[in-house]
């Protein structure tokens, strides 16, 4: 009886392997009649079966299926999305395919697979800038990273990866794949900056600090590097570091007018006030319509003004002689600051600031048409 039993069972597992093997052969000839539809859904039947699941001539029959449905359903009613899956498959057949039965014409699925994954780069890269270009950051991501999930040899891939990924907001991908176009010997400057810029958004300047220095090794003449490092040092507020890459950056681009105003800021904020005025006028002579070189040197000479009236309204009322001499030292400062201040004005007429200081600058050295002139303009701006 018990005898009985296992012929039994052992009928019932061959009856089934049978029709799971008659599954594959109803697929290719469904298949073979342009049935499409009905030879997707009987191969998918047979892979799921664990009687053919490790079958390599069922994972063949599937990619090639789904590899028909990619070149011949392009309005995508039967598959939204078949050629991941005729990868899959040729994948699954190679790994399978102990006897080699299928890496020969005609059924040579490691040309089919390398046919697939080449059409797959091409329209997963083509679908990613497009929406890229679209605005679809995440979107464009979604698509690379397919492209990155098949090992590509292209280390572009890796950058754009990191560029969608940056302006997607997810900064740790970013990294990640800037960092892997950088492995791959993807040298170019700007993923260098991209990084730092990274992960000061991270709140990791140390790392910033580390990557600019890299990509400075690499390129010792790029001079976005040296300044994305000196705007680290001025917003840590590292005056003496940032002067010593502002000379570096200087050197490097001698008629950048924002590098000078730069330098001369670090001076101002130092209290360097004859370095300050030496390289705040260097910005404009470098360019003449540069705005912030004039605003700044006036307003250095203008608080100088302001910081002797306070003085002078603190000195003791029999004082006389002592008020009057810091009066006309705050005065003759006011004086310095005016054409700055003007000129300042002339090349940005609507600045609100420049306004506000020229009001209280001509007030104090007794030109109160102009003060009030100045008045007039700023609240006409608040209408």
């Amino acid at each position: 009886m018990r005898k009985f039993l296992l012929v039994l069972l052992l009928t019932g597992t061959t009856s089934l392997a049978f029709a799971q093997k008659f599954k594959v052969q109803s697929a290719i000839i469904h298949y073979r009649n342009g049935e499409l539809k009905e030879a997707m859904t009987v191969i998918d039947e047979a892979v799921q079966s664990s009687s053919t699941a490790q079958d390599a001539k069922a994972w063949y029959w599937r990619g090639t299926v789904y590899w028909d449905l990619y070149g011949k359903d392009t309005t995508r009613k039967i598959h939204p999305d078949p050629l991941p899956v005729a990868i899959e498959s040729f994948t699954k057949c190679l790994e399978f395919d102990k006897k080699d039965d299928f890496k020969e014409d005609p059924e040579n699925a490691d040309r089919m697979l390398k046919y697939a994954k080449a059409y797959q780069l091409n329209e997963y890269y083509n679908k990613g800038i497009n929406k890229y270009n679209k605005g679809d950051y995440a979107g464009a991501l979604a698509d690379f990273e397919v492209l990155i999930a098949s090992n590509p040899i292209d280390s572009n891939i890796f950058l754009n990866a990191g560029v969608f990924a940056e302006k997607a907001g997810q900064r740790s991908k970013a990294i990640k794949y800037y960092q892997e176009a950088l492995n791959r010997k993807l040298q170019k400057p700007q993923i260098y900056t991209s990084m730092a810029n990274l992960y000061k958004a991270e709140k990791d300047t140390a790392a910033a600090l580390a990557t600019l220095a890299i990509g400075r090794q690499q390129f010792p003449g790029e001079k976005a590097l040296v300044v994305e490092e000196v705007n680290i040092y001025l917003a840590s507020n590292k005056s003496d570091k940032a002067l010593e890459m502002l000379s570096k950056a200087i050197e490097l681009d001698p008629k950048n007018s924002s590098l000078y105003f730069a330098k001369g800021k670090c001076y101002d904020d130092l209290k360097d006030r004859a370095n300050a005025e030496i390289f705040y006028k260097k910005s404009f002579e470098v360019d003449p319509t540069y705005f912030d070189g004039y605003y700044n040197l006036g307003i250095m000479y203008f608080n100088d003004g302001a910081d002797i009236t306070n003085a002078a309204n603190k000195v003791p009322a029999k004082d006389v002689k002592k008020y009057n001499e810091l009066k006309k030292k705050a005065q003759d400062a006011f004086k310095a600051a005016q054409p700055y201040l003007e000129k300042g004005l002339e090349l940005q007429p609507k600045d609100f600031n420049t306004l506000l200081a020229l009001q209280q600058l001509y007030a104090n050295i007794n030109m109160l048409e102009k003060s009030k002139e100045m008045k007039d303009r700023k609240e006409a701006l608040r209408k």
